[in-house]
């Protein structure tokens, strides 16, 4: 149960750091995905220390779009989040804090994970087959092949 805890840990801290990375234009070299990035505003630094790919992870998970929602500056590897930007970023957060599912193998609770986390669970599990969902109670059942699988998506991580 150890490694179905530490892949769903490693599953939010992955969808967490690419949501405060939420901002760039997708376009770019080499020279800028080796760079750390910083995310600005209102003249304060929002986030920093980013890797190029987690800003474009962000961006596309939270279908932000320039000039609209932001502004780059590359060659002080810069975001820059305008006002309808960081309503955007900031209504994400909310509502990542929001719902918790408890995730449930073998009858013992494992965990619990906020619904954000539970919505990216289709990209490498698949319902009723490797987990059932119980909307009412917010409670979701690993079946065996569900833990396996979760558990050999952790050991290739």
């Amino acid at each position: 149960m150890k490694l179905i805890k530490k892949l769903m840990l490693a599953l939010s801290v992955l969808l967490v750091v690419g949501m405060l990375a939420a901002c760039s234009d997708g376009a770019g070299d080499d020279d800028k995905k080796s760079d750390t990035w910083t995310i600005m505003y209102n003249g304060t630094v929002y986030a920093d220390d980013l890797d190029y790919e987690d800003i474009q992870s962000g961006i596309q998970y939270m279908n932000l779009e320039t000039p609209d929602d932001y502004s780059i500056n590359e060659s002080t590897k810069t975001v820059t989040l305008t006002d309808a930007g960081y309503a955007k970023v900031e209504a994400f957060e909310e509502a990542m804090e929001g719902e918790e599912y408890s995730i449930v193998y073998d009858g013992e609770e494992i965990m619990t994970l906020p619904a954000y986390v539970v919505a990216s669970m289709g990209e490498f599990l698949e319902v009723d087959t490797d987990y059932t969902i119980n909307e009412s109670t917010k409670t979701i059942t690993l079946t065996d092949e569900g833990y396996e699988k979760a558990s050999v998506l952790f050991d290739e991580a």
